[in-house]
């Protein structure tokens, strides 16, 4: 067994950090690690992934390869997703000028790959701020866990995470939460409600959370629109948004959404 009394390995922090330009990308990034809360691997691999390598040789007093545009664009894309109120394109600007790019030689161009995680975040964003401005309106996060919401416990519960949510526990409301997720064109429907039969295993009123798809997909909302489910005792609706505004119908279930229309917590 080695030595276990000898100095510990340093951290690689912002301060180790040789080169200036290194230095002034990571000044930018990492205060959005920190607001995470995660750690940088959770991090990396929190959806849209990026390499950990990345984010860890980006710590590293020296990178061990050039900084690329491709990797500044990628960090942006995936800061504006998580948080909701970053410009992934503003952003992106300031990391090329961090890095010294010339950014007149490096715009910021949408490809395929980018548009599904460009797409949730116009569709989150726009939501958060629809959700504002309702007659009773709470606490909006990102990327939280509903048990880690409301037990103040850890993040890491078996339902994973909502990409939306919005707190009411600390209000007089019908609600403790609202938890919300994103599917583009019908995907990640399954992984939806496999986190809210996951969530009734967890030791708290899950019929005082609601939760939400939402789609831009006509055929996903008319599906499961007409969807009927009278053993699951949770409030449950389909949110669609058309690019312009947003319609909300609830799947019947064994729980009512009368209250929450009298409330206004209901688009």
């Amino acid at each position: 067994m080695g030595d276990l009394t000898g100095p510990r390995k340093a951290r690689n922090t912002i301060e180790n950090i040789v080169d200036d330009k290194q230095r002034a990308v990571v000044a930018l990034i990492d205060p959005y690690i920190k607001k995470s809360g995660f750690t940088k691997k959770v991090f990396a691999e929190s959806y849209p992934k990026v390499s950990l390598s990345t984010i860890n040789n980006l710590y590293k007093p020296k990178y061990e390869r050039k900084i690329s545009p491709r990797i500044l664009k990628q960090l942006a894309i995936k800061i504006s997703y998580m948080f909701g109120d970053v410009s992934a394109e503003e952003l992106y600007s300031d990391l090329l000028e961090a890095a010294q790019f010339d950014i007149s030689k490096h715009p910021f161009e949408k490809t395929e790959s980018d548009k599904e995680v460009l797409t949730k975040t116009e569709m989150l964003f726009n939501l958060a701020e629809k959700i504002s401005n309702l007659p009773t309106s709470g606490k909006i996060m990102r990327r939280q866990s509903v048990q880690y919401l409301i037990t103040k416990d850890v993040i890491a519960m078996p339902s994973g995470t909502f990409e939306l949510l919005v707190d009411y526990s600390e209000m007089n409301s019908p609600l403790d939460c609202w938890a919300i997720d994103t599917s583009i064109g019908g995907y990640e429907l399954k992984q939806f409600f496999t986190k809210i039969l996951l969530d009734g295993c967890n030791e708290y009123p899950n019929d005082r959370v609601k939760y939400s798809i939402l789609t831009n997909s006509l055929f996903t909302y008319r599906a499961l629109s007409n969807l009927e489910i009278p053993v699951l005792n949770v409030y449950l609706s389909i949110i669609l948004y058309d690019g312009d505004k947003f319609t909300e119908k609830y799947i019947s279930t064994g729980k009512k959404p009368d209250l929450l229309n009298e409330q206004g917590l209901s688009l």
